[in-house]
């Protein structure tokens, strides 16, 4: 409203300060001068208006005139009924004396033109790939309001001729412009960030040995299930004593048991099982590998356990037997 205003203002001071020039006489017409009323006028496009005429004779009489009705655009008949033209152009009305034509007067016409573009709405935020519909409406010189096409264009995303606008994929800020002539408008579109629909977790299960780890990946989608890049996600494991997870999703195992290691993302979460076991035992190394005997005396034999890789593990129990307990007994 406070544009509006400003704006009809502007348009009181420009009209008021306007005259209209007045043609020189012709020194041998009986008729010094004519006057053409209204001498300004505002009307709308495609409007009519009947205007008057009256002449002054060198006495400074007001006397009846017969002149020629002429008009720099639309058309004015004998009987002086103006009818605009739709354009939003200002109009010259001329009026000539009949008998001589150098005497004449004019008369503006002030089109009701649209003097500013408003774009509603003004301001929208939208998801992506979300719409909107503005329109544009016009001021014009009396301060009303008419609905008027315009030229849309936009700084992101896509808008129609008729004023649909379609949100990027892109989160920020935009502008749709709506332009008419030399005049225009703007309407900012904030696109904002989807909010996460689901995460998922990969691998979804894991068997792994105790001392062991895994690297865990959380994907946070929209609704559409459209991969959202760059979200905060917070881990947690539902025993941490068995499998432990850091901040980047490495889980570690510490002990024999199952965890449930959690990804959460805005509310939604995504998890995965983690089954520990120990590392199997991949052969036993005996030592001392051989031994000489008397009857009575004994010998102290170790044993150690080792993995696939040759690693020795430790705290593993060991079963002890003998192939002659008659000899030998252990």
């Amino acid at each position: 409203m406070r544009r509006v205003l400003l704006a009809v203002v502007a348009i009181v001071v420009f009209e008021t300060s306007c005259n209209i020039e007045r043609r020189p006489t012709d020194p041998e017409s009986p008729i010094t001068q004519i006057h053409v009323l209204p001498d300004s006028i505002l009307i709308d496009p495609s409007g009519t208006w009947r205007f008057d005429v009256f002449g002054r004779d060198r006495a400074g009489d007001s006397v009846p005139v017969s002149v020629t009705w002429s008009a720099s655009a639309g058309q004015i008949g004998s009987d002086a009924m103006f009818t605009a033209d739709t354009s939003e152009d200002d109009v010259t009305i001329t009026a000539a004396l009949s008998s001589y034509p150098s005497v004449q007067s004019t008369a503006l016409v002030r089109k009701n033109r649209v003097i500013q573009v408003i774009l509603e709405p003004s301001a929208v935020s939208l998801m992506p790939g979300a719409s909107q519909s503005f329109s544009a409406l016009g001021v014009r010189r009396r301060g009303d309001t008419v609905s008027i096409n315009v030229n849309y264009s936009a700084t992101g995303g896509t808008i129609t001729p008729n004023g649909v606008y379609t949100a990027g994929s892109a989160p920020g800020t935009y502008r749709v412009i709506a332009s008419r002539r030399a005049l225009a408008d703007t309407a900012v579109v904030t696109i904002l960030n989807p909010p996460v629909a689901s995460v998922t977790v990969s691998p979804a299960s894991s068997n792994i040995y105790v001392g062991r780890t895994v690297q865990l990946t959380a994907t946070a989608r929209d609704a559409a299930g459209n991969i959202l890049s760059g979200r905060s996600i917070t881990w947690s494991s539902s025993a941490s004593s068995v499998a432990s997870v850091s901040a980047a999703g490495l889980v570690n195992a510490s002990a024999v048991g199952s965890a449930t290691i959690t990804a959460t993302s805005e509310g939604q979460s995504g998890s995965a099982t983690i089954n520990v076991a120990l590392v199997p035992v991949a052969s036993v190394v005996v030592a001392p590998g051989s031994g000489t005997l008397r009857i009575g005396t004994s010998a102290q034999f170790n044993a150690t356990t080792k993995d696939s890789a040759g690693n020795t593990l430790t705290g593993r129990p060991v079963t002890w037997s003998s192939s002659a307990p008659g000899v030998a007994g252990v």
